[in-house]
């Protein structure tokens, strides 16, 4: 198996194929650095580690299957106001099912430290967008993720509830893709350093990133969870590296923390 065979035979996997393929390369070329000898492994071995390093970093989160998914959406159309439907697209994926509890007090205490934003951009966003459903509008919210079903639905339930924004499919793991994100009030990271780390866990990736967006943006939320998938709480549930990195590079930063998930407020270098 070459490079591309690899890419091409975890693209027709239908558990991966709606991940952006810039996302599956990346993971394909870190499998390469980590194991020299590659080539010697066999071809079924091969796929299943590239596989199971996705699945940790970026398929642990879908609980519902996507026709499931379109399917609310086509229900929304036809009833834009119902609750329920908003409510069952939010339980279709892990993060957002444990924030429904919270949501209306978690946007409330952020925008008690932001203000009011006039601009949201929301990175390795998930199906975080269907939660603009507990924010008043008026509003422009950009969102990225690499997950090509999940942005189409983003885009259509943005259309259906008349908000001005849109989702894009972006590999966020390349430092290039963050040239051109436009200048913002507000930016959103639940839950997305964590996927983006390496193994190796030096943090360097999510410095860079964090450094470029925060010259782009007034606030920044980052988020971690404090429970694992199983339910128990983390050992290090306050990330010390997140709040020792902020500190060392200048960024003052407040805390929210609930049950199961800790959001750091970082005030970015643009205050207008």
């Amino acid at each position: 198996m070459n490079h591309q065979d690899i890419l091409t035979a975890i693209r027709k996997s239908k558990k991966y194929k709606n991940i952006a393929e810039g996302v599956v390369d990346s993971e394909i070329q870190d499998f390469m650095k980590k194991y020299p000898g590659w080539q010697k492994l066999k071809d079924k071995l091969i796929l299943k580690e590239i596989k199971a390093r996705l699945h940790k970093k970026h398929a642990t989160f879908n609980l519902t299957k996507d026709s499931k998914k379109v399917d609310y959406i086509e229900q929304l159309r036809k009833d834009p106001k119902n609750q329920e439907i908003i409510k069952k697209i939010l339980e279709s994926n892990r993060s957002t099912k444990e924030r429904l509890d919270f949501y209306p007090s978690l946007y409330k205490n952020i925008f008690a430290i932001t203000g009011k934003p006039r601009a949201i951009i929301d990175f390795g966003c998930g199906l975080n967008p269907i939660s603009s459903a507990f924010i008043e509008k008026p509003f422009v919210y950009y969102c990225y993720d690499i997950n090509e079903v999940d942005s189409k639905l983003i885009n259509s339930f943005f259309k259906i509830k008349g908000i001005e924004g849109r989702a894009f499919v972006i590999n966020l793991q390349d430092l290039k893709n963050y040239q051109n994100i436009p200048e913002a009030d507000l930016g959103f990271m639940f839950k997305f350093i964590d996927t983006i780390e390496g193994e190796e866990n030096n943090h360097k990736l999510a410095e860079e990133i964090v450094k470029k967006v925060l010259e782009k943006i007034k606030f920044l939320v980052v988020s971690f969870a404090t429970k694992t998938l199983g339910g128990k709480s983390m050992f290090y549930s306050n990330r010390g590296w997140f709040e020792r990195m902020l500190k060392r590079l200048g960024f003052n930063f407040k805390k929210i923390e609930f049950n199961n998930e800790v959001f750091y407020v970082v005030k970015g270098k643009i205050q207008k």
